[in-house]
């Protein structure tokens, strides 16, 4: 960013920022060396996006029937905020344009971030479509996989490092015969690389 959006953000130069966050001469110097390399992360992130949506290539758009969030939200047993509802709404708009879809969801832990990605997941296989969700731990690949099971069933599978080798070969013939709409997994799906049949959405739930 320029120096005068520095100076209307009242954010610190970048060196005096990092020398005032390791040895901060008060508490208030370090949230405003805090503040202004979080404002400039944040900022670089927008422009990456940016220059990645210039170059959106296409891709098949995802049109789910109109009851679709309506459909999701009585499968819930909790109420969602207006910011999810928003959330959902853009992710809806995105998956249905004939361009990649690329949206970060950001919040505090138990904001409901993975009410909001999940209901990607149910818009995809709304239409026809499967979905990998890849999370950090096994511990979270297996809270997402019960939320999912309560959403589709036996159409879900879950992969991770101890997964019997059985089960393994069952789950890549099930996503190779459409038999499953997402398969929830730790970073051995990648390694793993399952044939899907018709995988449309991945979902990166990162700490």
């Amino acid at each position: 960013y320029t120096p005068g959006l520095r100076e209307a953000a009242r954010l610190l130069p970048q060196r005096e920022a990092f020398c005032s966050l390791h040895c901060p001469a008060t508490p208030a110097a370090l949230e405003e060396a805090r503040r202004s390399l979080a404002f400039r992360e944040a900022w670089l992130f927008l422009e990456r996006m940016e220059q990645s949506a210039g170059k959106a290539e296409p891709a098949k758009p995802l049109r789910a029937p109109a009851d679709t969030q309506e459909g999701y939200l009585a499968k819930l047993p909790f109420r969602c905020t207006g910011a999810q509802l928003r959330a959902m709404r853009e992710i809806a708009e995105d998956l249905s344009r004939p361009v990649t879809a690329n949206r970060l969801i950001q919040g505090d832990v138990g904001s409901g971030k993975t009410a909001v990605a999940m209901y990607a997941v149910f818009w995809a296989a709304c239409c026809g479509a499967q979905s990998l969700l890849l999370a950090p731990t096994s511990l979270l690949a297996a809270q997402h996989f019960r939320m999912a099971q309560s959403l589709f069933g036996e159409r879900v599978a879950l992969l991770t490092g101890v997964t019997p080798a059985g089960e393994r070969e069952e789950i890549r013939r099930k996503a190779a015969a459409g038999e499953i709409d997402v398969l929830v997994s730790t970073h051995a799906a990648l390694y793993e690389q399952p044939a899907f049949c018709n995988l449309q959405l991945l979902v990166i739930d990162e700490q």
